[in-house]
């Protein structure tokens, strides 16, 4: 695996997904694994979260990765379109 300068590969997302979750307990973020497979490669100021890399993909500079990347593709997005 390569990964990029300031990438950023998180399994907890700090704080719950919904309204009433964060209501409640802004801190009660959920964690999960994230598998990485081999040959991938991160590329700059992406973020990968709770997610698994197929072998062989390419996760875009400033990517964030929102589900899983299948073997040998290539994601890139904006931070607004996400992976």
């Amino acid at each position: 695996m390569l990964v990029g300068a300031n990438a950023l590969i998180v399994d907890f997302d700090f704080h719950p997904q919904t309204p009433e979750g964060r209501a409640e307990n802004i801190s009660a973020g959920a964690a999960a694994p994230i598998v990485i497979a081999d040959d991938v490669f991160v590329g700059m100021d992406a973020l990968v979260m709770k997610w698994g890399i197929g072998e062989g993909a390419v996760v875009g500079a400033g990517s964030v990765v929102t589900q899983d990347v299948p073997p040998r593709t290539a994601k890139r997005c904006a931070l607004s379109s996400p992976a």
